[in-house]
């Protein structure tokens, strides 16, 4: 483990409190190691690429399966991981073409019924209630009772004991989140992407408290895809 990856989360976390003083952010709060995301940095002068692979400090040289920008200035280089595969995500400078933009203003209003509906018209359906994400869905909840289970036949005392079939089990289960994910967040973007090739001057949203409306459990299935 690389030492630069320490030194980068005290620096993260300083420009996270001068924002909070700045009046840019909200106060920084403690990510659980249970809930957080598996991620660490990488020094960006130690970072070397060539033709489909990457060298990483203190692991080596890696396989890519896409082509990284050679030859450019890298920014920020982190290491992911979603539950299956590892991800090298880097910032590069790159001159940006302005686009022409029309006249038009676009609206758009969140729902349940349906994930957002345009004032142009442009109707995009609510993700969770097609036929795939609900047979995910089950598929989960049927593994989260079944390692529930798990769990209470293998408990000592007040310390649960994680067997094998447990690992096993956890590990479908992040697979199956890990596909939710996905399935969700590739419809959103794909919902964006379309209201932006219509290059509006500008696009309007309502002042929606989506973390709110989360909390509450009617909603929350319904709303997880614009969280």
């Amino acid at each position: 483990m690389s030492n630069n990856i320490t030194k980068q989360a005290v620096k993260d976390l300083c420009d996270a409190y001068k924002k909070f003083f700045k009046g840019l952010a909200k106060k920084p709060r403690l990510k659980s190691r249970k809930g957080s995301k598996v991620s660490f940095y990488n020094d960006n002068v130690k970072l070397k690429i060539k033709e489909m692979s990457v060298l990483l400090e203190k692991v080596g040289w890696l396989e890519t399966s896409e082509q990284i920008p050679v030859g450019v200035t890298y920014t920020n280089p982190r290491v992911s991981f979603d539950g299956k595969y590892w991800y090298l995500s880097v910032g590069t400078e790159q001159e940006q073409e302005k686009e022409t933009l029309t006249d038009e203003v676009v609206g758009i209003d969140v729902g349940i019924k349906d994930l957002a509906i345009c004032s142009d018209g442009m109707v995009f359906k609510n993700i969770n209630k097609v036929v795939v994400v609900k047979k995910i869905e089950k598929r989960l909840r049927r593994l989260q009772r079944r390692v529930s289970r798990k769990y209470e036949m293998n408990k000592e005392g007040s310390r649960f004991v994680k067997t094998c079939n447990i690992i096993k089990i956890e590990k479908q289960i992040r697979r199956l989140h890990r596909r939710l994910t996905n399935i969700r967040d590739n419809h959103v973007h794909q919902a964006t992407n379309t209201i932006a090739k219509t290059k509006p001057c500008k696009v309007v949203m309502e002042d929606l408290s989506v973390s709110g409306i989360v909390t509450w459990l009617k909603l929350s299935r319904s709303r997880n895809c614009m969280n």
